[in-house]
Protein backbone atom coordinates (compact mmCIF):
# COMPACT_ATOMS: atom_id res chain seq x y z
CA UNK A 1 0.00 0.00 0.00
CA UNK A 2 1.48 3.52 -0.62
CA UNK A 3 2.46 5.50 1.51
CA UNK A 4 0.59 8.19 1.17
CA UNK A 5 -2.72 6.08 1.76
CA UNK A 6 -2.64 6.79 5.77
CA UNK A 7 -5.60 6.55 8.46
CA UNK A 8 -5.19 9.33 11.22
CA UNK A 9 -6.92 9.35 14.33
CA UNK A 10 -7.93 12.55 15.99
CA UNK A 11 -5.42 12.39 19.04
CA UNK A 12 -7.84 14.14 21.25
CA UNK A 13 -11.05 11.85 20.82
CA UNK A 14 -10.15 9.02 18.68
CA UNK A 15 -13.14 9.24 17.03
CA UNK A 16 -12.42 11.11 14.08
CA UNK A 17 -10.20 10.32 10.66
CA UNK A 18 -8.55 11.33 7.64
CA UNK A 19 -6.81 9.93 4.99
CA UNK A 20 -4.56 11.95 3.34
CA UNK A 21 -3.54 15.52 4.29
CA UNK A 22 -6.06 17.49 5.95
CA UNK A 23 -6.99 19.10 9.04
CA UNK A 24 -9.29 17.94 11.48
CA UNK A 25 -10.55 18.84 14.61
CA UNK A 26 -14.15 17.98 16.62
CA UNK A 27 -15.76 14.55 16.78
CA UNK A 28 -17.19 11.81 14.44
CA UNK A 29 -15.29 14.03 11.61
CA UNK A 30 -14.02 12.31 8.63
CA UNK A 31 -11.88 13.72 5.81
CA UNK A 32 -11.62 10.28 2.59
CA UNK A 33 -9.19 11.78 0.03
CA UNK A 34 -7.90 14.86 -1.93
CA UNK A 35 -5.85 17.67 0.28
CA UNK A 36 -5.93 21.06 2.34
CA UNK A 37 -9.38 20.51 3.82
CA UNK A 38 -10.42 21.82 6.69
CA UNK A 39 -12.99 19.87 9.00
CA UNK A 40 -14.37 20.75 12.60
CA UNK A 41 -17.67 20.92 15.11
CA UNK A 42 -18.82 17.02 14.48
CA UNK A 43 -20.23 14.73 12.04
CA UNK A 44 -18.75 15.98 8.83
CA UNK A 45 -17.94 14.28 6.48
CA UNK A 46 -15.37 15.64 3.06
CA UNK A 47 -14.42 12.59 -0.10
CA UNK A 48 -12.05 14.61 -1.96
CA UNK A 49 -10.89 17.81 -3.37
CA UNK A 50 -8.92 20.56 -2.25
CA UNK A 51 -9.07 23.20 -0.07
CA UNK A 52 -12.48 22.61 0.76
CA UNK A 53 -13.46 23.52 4.53
CA UNK A 54 -16.59 21.62 6.32
CA UNK A 55 -16.98 23.24 9.44
CA UNK A 56 -20.97 22.99 10.55
CA UNK A 57 -22.80 19.72 11.65
CA UNK A 58 -23.74 16.59 10.12
CA UNK A 59 -22.78 18.27 7.02
CA UNK A 60 -21.21 16.55 3.84
CA UNK A 61 -18.79 18.09 0.90
CA UNK A 62 -18.38 15.82 -2.22
CA UNK A 63 -15.53 17.55 -4.02
CA UNK A 64 -14.37 20.37 -5.79
CA UNK A 65 -12.09 22.99 -4.45
CA UNK A 66 -12.46 25.99 -2.16
CA UNK A 67 -15.57 24.82 -1.19
CA UNK A 68 -16.86 25.98 2.26
CA UNK A 69 -19.83 25.23 5.10
CA UNK A 70 -20.26 27.10 7.76
CA UNK A 71 -21.89 26.31 11.02
CA UNK A 72 -25.19 25.34 9.97
CA UNK A 73 -26.88 21.68 10.15
CA UNK A 74 -27.08 19.36 7.34
CA UNK A 75 -25.71 21.11 4.46
CA UNK A 76 -24.17 19.71 1.57
CA UNK A 77 -21.80 20.14 -1.45
CA UNK A 78 -21.29 18.33 -4.26
CA UNK A 79 -18.94 19.65 -6.44
CA UNK A 80 -17.48 22.48 -7.82
CA UNK A 81 -15.43 25.42 -6.86
CA UNK A 82 -15.55 28.60 -4.24
CA UNK A 83 -18.75 27.32 -3.24
CA UNK A 84 -20.30 28.88 0.02
CA UNK A 85 -23.02 28.05 3.09
CA UNK A 86 -22.24 29.66 5.86
CA UNK A 87 -24.16 31.68 8.76
CA UNK A 88 -22.91 35.21 9.83
CA UNK A 89 -23.95 34.77 13.54
CA UNK A 90 -23.62 32.65 15.80
CA UNK A 91 -26.72 31.58 15.75
CA UNK A 92 -27.42 28.51 13.90
CA UNK A 93 -31.47 27.45 15.06
CA UNK A 94 -32.52 28.40 11.36
CA UNK A 95 -30.03 27.83 9.40
CA UNK A 96 -29.17 24.57 7.79
CA UNK A 97 -30.33 21.55 5.07
CA UNK A 98 -28.92 23.78 2.26
CA UNK A 99 -27.53 22.29 -1.15
CA UNK A 100 -24.99 23.54 -3.53
CA UNK A 101 -24.51 20.99 -6.36
CA UNK A 102 -21.91 21.83 -8.46
CA UNK A 103 -20.93 24.95 -10.08
CA UNK A 104 -18.57 28.21 -9.19
CA UNK A 105 -18.91 30.68 -6.92
CA UNK A 106 -22.60 30.21 -5.65
CA UNK A 107 -23.68 31.44 -1.79
CA UNK A 108 -26.48 30.39 0.05
CA UNK A 109 -26.22 32.43 3.38
CA UNK A 110 -28.59 32.16 6.94
CA UNK A 111 -31.02 30.23 5.58
CA UNK A 112 -32.55 26.80 5.29
CA UNK A 113 -33.99 24.25 3.31
CA UNK A 114 -32.08 25.98 0.11
CA UNK A 115 -31.03 24.81 -3.43
CA UNK A 116 -28.44 25.81 -5.87
CA UNK A 117 -28.00 23.19 -8.34
CA UNK A 118 -25.18 25.02 -10.64
CA UNK A 119 -24.26 28.09 -12.31
CA UNK A 120 -22.14 31.07 -11.29
CA UNK A 121 -22.54 33.47 -8.33
CA UNK A 122 -25.98 33.23 -7.58
CA UNK A 123 -27.24 33.87 -4.39
CA UNK A 124 -29.92 33.18 -2.04
CA UNK A 125 -29.81 35.30 1.49
CA UNK A 126 -32.06 36.02 4.62
CA UNK A 127 -31.89 39.43 3.60
CA UNK A 128 -30.01 42.15 1.35
CA UNK A 129 -27.16 42.66 3.09
CA UNK A 130 -24.89 39.43 3.48
CA UNK A 131 -23.37 41.06 6.27
CA UNK A 132 -26.46 41.68 8.58
CA UNK A 133 -26.99 39.32 11.17
CA UNK A 134 -30.71 38.01 10.62
CA UNK A 135 -32.08 35.13 11.66
CA UNK A 136 -35.78 34.75 11.55
CA UNK A 137 -36.83 31.11 10.56
CA UNK A 138 -39.43 32.69 7.81
CA UNK A 139 -36.37 33.73 5.91
CA UNK A 140 -34.95 32.77 2.89
CA UNK A 141 -36.92 28.90 3.11
CA UNK A 142 -37.57 26.07 0.34
CA UNK A 143 -36.12 28.32 -2.09
CA UNK A 144 -34.13 27.23 -5.56
CA UNK A 145 -32.00 28.28 -8.24
CA UNK A 146 -31.10 25.40 -11.03
CA UNK A 147 -28.12 27.78 -13.11
CA UNK A 148 -27.28 30.74 -14.44
CA UNK A 149 -25.45 33.63 -13.60
CA UNK A 150 -25.89 36.13 -10.82
CA UNK A 151 -29.30 35.41 -10.05
CA UNK A 152 -30.22 36.48 -6.33
CA UNK A 153 -33.43 35.47 -4.14
CA UNK A 154 -33.35 37.52 -0.85
CA UNK A 155 -35.58 36.75 2.25
CA UNK A 156 -38.50 35.17 0.88
CA UNK A 157 -39.72 31.54 0.83
CA UNK A 158 -40.52 29.02 -1.86
CA UNK A 159 -39.43 30.90 -4.34
CA UNK A 160 -37.77 29.66 -7.95
CA UNK A 161 -35.14 30.75 -10.70
CA UNK A 162 -34.76 28.53 -13.46
CA UNK A 163 -31.69 30.06 -15.08
CA UNK A 164 -30.66 33.67 -16.96
CA UNK A 165 -28.14 36.08 -15.51
CA UNK A 166 -28.86 38.94 -12.96
CA UNK A 167 -32.45 37.99 -11.90
CA UNK A 168 -33.64 38.95 -8.85
CA UNK A 169 -36.65 37.37 -6.18
CA UNK A 170 -36.93 40.06 -4.07
CA UNK A 171 -37.46 40.50 -0.02
CA UNK A 172 -41.03 39.19 0.89
CA UNK A 173 -41.83 37.69 -2.01
CA UNK A 174 -43.23 34.53 -1.56
CA UNK A 175 -43.69 31.45 -4.21
CA UNK A 176 -42.71 33.34 -7.31
CA UNK A 177 -40.46 32.33 -10.14
CA UNK A 178 -38.57 33.73 -12.76
CA UNK A 179 -38.15 31.54 -15.81
CA UNK A 180 -35.34 32.64 -17.40
CA UNK A 181 -33.76 35.51 -18.91
CA UNK A 182 -31.59 38.42 -17.66
CA UNK A 183 -32.22 41.52 -15.37
CA UNK A 184 -36.06 40.40 -14.27
CA UNK A 185 -37.08 41.56 -11.20
CA UNK A 186 -40.24 39.61 -9.23
CA UNK A 187 -41.36 42.31 -6.01
CA UNK A 188 -44.44 40.26 -4.73
CA UNK A 189 -46.22 37.50 -3.72
CA UNK A 190 -47.46 34.49 -6.11
CA UNK A 191 -46.31 36.49 -9.20
CA UNK A 192 -43.70 35.55 -11.80
CA UNK A 193 -41.85 36.37 -14.79
CA UNK A 194 -41.33 33.81 -17.86
CA UNK A 195 -38.04 35.04 -19.91
CA UNK A 196 -37.35 38.10 -21.25
CA UNK A 197 -35.05 40.94 -20.05
CA UNK A 198 -35.49 44.33 -18.03
CA UNK A 199 -38.54 42.84 -16.69
CA UNK A 200 -40.80 44.57 -13.46
CA UNK A 201 -43.53 42.55 -11.56
CA UNK A 202 -43.75 44.17 -8.08
CA UNK A 203 -47.49 43.02 -7.05
CA UNK A 204 -48.98 39.84 -5.95
CA UNK A 205 -50.52 37.50 -8.32
CA UNK A 206 -49.42 39.17 -11.34
CA UNK A 207 -47.31 37.52 -14.46
CA UNK A 208 -44.97 38.53 -17.72
CA UNK A 209 -44.75 36.02 -20.07
CA UNK A 210 -41.51 38.04 -21.93
CA UNK A 211 -40.50 41.11 -24.27
CA UNK A 212 -38.67 43.31 -22.70
CA UNK A 213 -38.92 46.16 -20.42
CA UNK A 214 -42.55 45.53 -19.26
CA UNK A 215 -43.67 46.36 -15.76
CA UNK A 216 -46.85 45.42 -13.98
CA UNK A 217 -46.93 47.17 -10.38
CA UNK A 218 -50.48 46.33 -9.63
CA UNK A 219 -52.38 42.73 -8.62
CA UNK A 220 -53.62 40.52 -10.90
CA UNK A 221 -52.47 41.61 -13.65
CA UNK A 222 -51.02 39.83 -16.71
CA UNK A 223 -48.22 41.06 -19.59
CA UNK A 224 -47.77 38.37 -22.31
CA UNK A 225 -44.81 40.00 -24.08
CA UNK A 226 -43.99 42.81 -26.26
CA UNK A 227 -41.46 46.50 -25.17
CA UNK A 228 -42.31 48.99 -22.72
CA UNK A 229 -45.56 47.82 -21.46
CA UNK A 230 -46.96 49.06 -18.19
CA UNK A 231 -49.97 47.82 -15.98
CA UNK A 232 -50.34 49.63 -13.26
CA UNK A 233 -54.58 49.02 -13.40
CA UNK A 234 -55.84 46.21 -11.10
CA UNK A 235 -56.15 43.13 -13.26
CA UNK A 236 -55.01 44.79 -16.14
CA UNK A 237 -53.91 42.78 -19.49
CA UNK A 238 -51.61 44.07 -22.07
CA UNK A 239 -51.03 40.76 -24.60
CA UNK A 240 -47.90 42.29 -26.20
CA UNK A 241 -46.96 45.61 -28.22
CA UNK A 242 -45.08 48.29 -27.97
CA UNK A 243 -45.71 51.39 -25.03
CA UNK A 244 -49.21 50.11 -24.20
CA UNK A 245 -50.35 51.44 -20.96
CA UNK A 246 -53.27 49.85 -18.18
CA UNK A 247 -53.10 53.10 -15.77
CA UNK A 248 -53.43 53.61 -12.09
CA UNK A 249 -56.20 54.81 -10.39
CA UNK A 250 -59.81 53.44 -12.03
CA UNK A 251 -58.05 51.57 -14.54
CA UNK A 252 -58.89 47.89 -13.59
CA UNK A 253 -60.27 44.71 -15.68
CA UNK A 254 -58.95 46.44 -18.99
CA UNK A 255 -57.23 44.73 -21.75
CA UNK A 256 -55.00 46.07 -24.17
CA UNK A 257 -54.04 43.39 -27.21
CA UNK A 258 -51.68 44.58 -28.92
CA UNK A 259 -50.40 47.80 -31.39
CA UNK A 260 -48.23 50.74 -29.98
CA UNK A 261 -48.75 53.78 -27.05
CA UNK A 262 -52.41 52.62 -26.86
CA UNK A 263 -53.80 54.08 -23.07
CA UNK A 264 -56.37 52.85 -20.89
CA UNK A 265 -57.32 54.73 -17.98
CA UNK A 266 -60.87 53.54 -17.40
CA UNK A 267 -61.98 50.38 -16.09
CA UNK A 268 -63.88 47.58 -17.81
CA UNK A 269 -62.61 48.90 -21.27
CA UNK A 270 -60.43 47.18 -24.20
CA UNK A 271 -58.32 48.02 -26.90
CA UNK A 272 -57.85 45.79 -29.19
CA UNK A 273 -54.50 47.33 -31.56
CA UNK A 274 -53.67 50.23 -33.58
CA UNK A 275 -51.30 53.06 -32.29
CA UNK A 276 -51.58 55.86 -29.97
CA UNK A 277 -55.17 55.29 -28.90
CA UNK A 278 -56.42 55.96 -25.77
CA UNK A 279 -59.65 55.43 -23.41
CA UNK A 280 -59.26 58.11 -20.81
CA UNK A 281 -61.03 59.65 -17.42
CA UNK A 282 -62.76 57.60 -15.73
CA UNK A 283 -64.80 56.59 -18.59
CA UNK A 284 -66.18 53.05 -17.86
CA UNK A 285 -67.10 49.62 -20.46
CA UNK A 286 -65.70 51.16 -23.85
CA UNK A 287 -63.88 49.48 -26.75
CA UNK A 288 -61.29 50.68 -29.47
CA UNK A 289 -60.86 48.17 -32.35
CA UNK A 290 -58.25 49.71 -33.78
CA UNK A 291 -56.81 52.62 -36.28
CA UNK A 292 -54.62 55.47 -34.87
CA UNK A 293 -55.21 58.56 -32.88
CA UNK A 294 -58.66 57.38 -31.64
CA UNK A 295 -60.08 58.55 -27.97
CA UNK A 296 -62.77 57.81 -25.95
CA UNK A 297 -63.54 59.73 -22.96
CA UNK A 298 -67.19 58.58 -21.85
CA UNK A 299 -69.25 55.74 -21.03
CA UNK A 300 -70.26 52.58 -23.09
CA UNK A 301 -68.72 54.10 -26.13
CA UNK A 302 -66.75 52.68 -28.86
CA UNK A 303 -64.86 53.36 -32.09
CA UNK A 304 -64.11 50.31 -34.54
CA UNK A 305 -61.69 51.87 -36.26
CA UNK A 306 -60.44 54.96 -38.20
CA UNK A 307 -58.25 57.77 -37.46
CA UNK A 308 -58.17 60.64 -35.01
CA UNK A 309 -62.16 59.63 -33.91
CA UNK A 310 -63.34 61.39 -30.93
CA UNK A 311 -66.11 60.15 -28.76
CA UNK A 312 -66.95 61.94 -25.92
CA UNK A 313 -70.91 60.97 -24.99
CA UNK A 314 -72.30 58.36 -23.74
CA UNK A 315 -73.54 55.44 -25.28
CA UNK A 316 -72.36 56.76 -28.91
CA UNK A 317 -70.10 55.14 -31.38
CA UNK A 318 -67.95 55.64 -34.09
CA UNK A 319 -67.87 52.86 -36.54
CA UNK A 320 -64.76 54.02 -39.05
CA UNK A 321 -63.45 57.12 -40.97
CA UNK A 322 -61.50 59.57 -40.06
CA UNK A 323 -61.67 62.61 -37.99
CA UNK A 324 -65.10 62.83 -36.70
CA UNK A 325 -66.38 63.63 -33.07
CA UNK A 326 -69.68 63.16 -31.29
CA UNK A 327 -69.02 66.68 -29.89
CA UNK A 328 -70.56 65.01 -26.68
CA UNK A 329 -73.83 63.98 -27.76
CA UNK A 330 -75.41 61.01 -25.73
CA UNK A 331 -76.41 57.78 -28.20
CA UNK A 332 -74.58 59.06 -31.64
CA UNK A 333 -73.75 57.61 -34.41
CA UNK A 334 -70.97 58.56 -37.05
CA UNK A 335 -69.71 57.11 -40.07
CA UNK A 336 -67.66 58.86 -42.67
CA UNK A 337 -64.66 61.59 -42.36
CA UNK A 338 -64.75 65.18 -41.07
CA UNK A 339 -68.06 64.66 -39.39
CA UNK A 340 -68.87 66.63 -36.23
CA UNK A 341 -72.98 66.12 -34.93
CA UNK A 342 -74.34 69.15 -33.83
CA UNK A 343 -77.56 67.67 -32.79
CA UNK A 344 -79.03 66.12 -29.39
CA UNK A 345 -80.92 62.72 -29.36
CA UNK A 346 -80.57 59.44 -30.96
CA UNK A 347 -78.69 60.39 -34.69
CA UNK A 348 -76.38 58.65 -37.03
CA UNK A 349 -74.48 60.85 -39.00
CA UNK A 350 -72.65 59.69 -42.46
CA UNK A 351 -71.42 60.72 -45.68
CA UNK A 352 -73.96 60.15 -48.42
CA UNK A 353 -74.85 56.82 -47.03
CA UNK A 354 -77.87 54.91 -49.32
CA UNK A 355 -79.28 51.88 -48.14
CA UNK A 356 -81.80 50.83 -51.08
CA UNK A 357 -84.36 47.93 -51.76
CA UNK A 358 -86.55 48.80 -49.00
CA UNK A 359 -89.97 47.44 -49.96
CA UNK A 360 -93.11 49.78 -50.48
CA UNK A 361 -95.85 48.83 -47.98
CA UNK A 362 -93.98 49.51 -44.79
CA UNK A 363 -96.36 52.31 -43.57
CA UNK A 364 -93.34 54.98 -44.38
CA UNK A 365 -93.65 58.32 -44.59
CA UNK A 366 -92.04 58.81 -47.96
CA UNK A 367 -90.73 62.54 -49.51
CA UNK A 368 -89.48 63.42 -52.60
CA UNK A 369 -85.44 63.71 -53.42
CA UNK A 370 -85.79 67.42 -53.48
CA UNK A 371 -86.69 68.19 -49.85
CA UNK A 372 -83.99 66.60 -48.17
CA UNK A 373 -81.93 68.84 -46.25
CA UNK A 374 -78.49 68.03 -45.51
CA UNK A 375 -78.05 66.22 -41.81
CA UNK A 376 -81.29 63.74 -41.39
CA UNK A 377 -81.97 60.35 -41.99
CA UNK A 378 -85.16 60.50 -44.57
CA UNK A 379 -87.31 57.73 -46.40
CA UNK A 380 -87.40 58.57 -50.02
CA UNK A 381 -89.99 57.18 -52.77
CA UNK A 382 -88.45 56.23 -55.88
CA UNK A 383 -90.99 54.40 -57.97
CA UNK A 384 -92.07 51.26 -55.81
CA UNK A 385 -90.02 51.14 -53.48
CA UNK A 386 -88.36 53.10 -50.72
CA UNK A 387 -84.56 54.04 -50.13
CA UNK A 388 -83.25 55.26 -46.91
CA UNK A 389 -81.13 58.32 -47.22
CA UNK A 390 -78.68 60.05 -44.95
CA UNK A 391 -77.98 63.47 -46.42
Amino acid sequence: MPSTFCIFCNPSTGDSFRINSGTISGTYNSILGGCGHVTAQCFNGTVSGYSNVNCGQYGFMGSGYTNCIGNGFQNFVGNGAGNIICSAGSSSAYFGKNSIINGCDNYIFACHHNTIISGQQNLIACCCDPGHSCFVSSDGVANAIIAGYCNYIQGSQYNFINGGAFNTICSASNYSIIGAGSQNVVDGNYSGIQSGTNNTVSSCYSFVGGGKQNVINNTYSFVGGGHGNHVCGDTGVVVGGCANEVLSGTSQFSFVGGGSLNTISGEYSSILGGGSNCISGTSRYNTIGGGTGNCISSNYASILGGCCNTVSGDYSAILGGCCNNDQGFAYTGIWGCNIAANTLGCHFWSNNFVATSMQNGNNLTCAPPATIPPGGLYFVKIGARCQVWIA
